[in-house]
């Protein structure tokens, strides 16, 4: 074999070796973190998280299988956490593919499709063309965040400028809303530790929805009681 292409396949081998002992170290890391705080692991794989939250259109609307599945309570929520291969299926449109850890906060009340994704060119291409997605008055966050909905009402009911600012200040994470789940994506996984980062993000954004945006979906006797639990 040519010494180039030996050097070659030398290099691949490491890369591999390197990246299998970082996916090992991380997995430990995510089992000693669940357990640390009472949770459930396994290291799967599930394929069945499509179907459970068929509403979310990352999880919902692919070829999809987890694995390192965590659950447990957190602060009185139910939590999911996993990561996720997501392939694209034949025939869907939003061409979405790649590993994502996903965070699935259970909300208290049903929620209208709604995703939130960091600006790529690609966006501001199809914006130049006229395919726009749903912009708002903060020039900061119309540039760093993709928006789209088939309401486009709720986006801008669950949306004003205190929840912009709060979504400003947290990591450029995909955040995702549908059925009774709220979901925060981040491309390539994350860290253990940052999984209560992930979840503050989830409940603080739910937290946040505005009481006529809750009165919209759930009528105002049943939005009230909701508010006072």
């Amino acid at each position: 074999m040519p010494r180039l292409a030996l050097l070659f396949v030398s290099a691949g081998i490491v890369v591999t070796i390197v990246r299998t002992v970082l996916s090992l170290r991380r997995v430990h890391a995510l089992q000693t973190w669940a357990r640390t705080h009472g949770w459930r692991f396994t290291p799967g794989p599930d394929p069945t998280v499509g179907r459970t939250y068929l509403e979310l259109g990352l999880i919902g609307n692919g070829l999809v299988q987890a694995t390192n599945l965590a659950s447990g309570l957190w602060q009185g929520r139910q939590i999911h956490v996993f990561d996720l291969d997501r392939r694209r299926r034949p025939g869907s449109r939003d061409g979405v593919q790649g590993l994502f850890t996903c965070v699935v906060v259970k909300a208290d009340m049903p929620l209208i499709p709604l995703r939130i994704r960091p600006e790529i060119t690609a966006d501001r291409l199809a914006s130049a063309l006229g395919f726009n997605d749903i912009d708002f008055e903060s020039a900061a966050f119309s540039a760093a965040f993709h928006v789209s909905s088939p309401d486009r009402k709720w986006a801008y009911d669950v949306l004003p400028p205190r929840q912009i600012e709060f979504l400003l200040g947290r990591p450029r994470w995909w955040l995702e809303l549908g059925g009774w789940w709220s979901l925060i994506a981040v491309p390539g996984g994350l860290a253990a530790e940052r999984i209560p980062e992930a979840i503050a993000t989830a409940t603080g954004f739910l937290a946040g929805i505005p009481p006529h945006a809750r009165r919209d979906v759930l009528g105002p006797e049943l939005a009230g009681q909701r508010r006072q639990r």
